[in-house]
């Protein structure tokens, strides 16, 4: 595994990968499931803004802790990495208290203040 033999600079090889793709393009979208934590990782490694999806049931709100521990991690390797928000979904807007739960999981998971959920 290349992990083992390059250590963590093996999480850039994806950002290495598309390099030579990146000037045709004005968006690239690394979709990958929280729970296959070398993807997570790679994508990290690759991306300039992260936009994090998330439900209210304890699946998503799991996935999104997942998502948020690689995250601090990958930010030793790739500085320039930022939150962009996190994306609320598949919740009535008129859900006022189980907005203001997520935003303050949110907030916990990844240190920050969140202003709209």
């Amino acid at each position: 595994m290349r992990v083992q033999t390059s250590g963590r600079a093996a999480f850039l090889a994806l950002a290495d990968a598309l390099v030579p793709l990146t000037g045709h393009y004005d968006l690239v979208v690394v979709d990958s499931p929280p729970e296959n934590v070398m993807l997570v990782d790679l994508a990290l490694g690759a991306a300039r803004w992260v936009l994090m999806p998330t439900r209210s049931d304890s699946g998503g709100l799991v996935g999104m802790r997942l998502v948020a521990e690689r995250f601090s991690l990958a930010r030793e390797i790739n500085p320039s990495v930022g939150l962009l928000g996190v994306v609320l979904f598949g919740t009535l807007s008129s859900a006022r208290a189980i907005h203001a739960e997520v935003r303050a999981d949110v907030a916990a998971a990844f240190g920050g203040g969140f202003d709209r959920c």
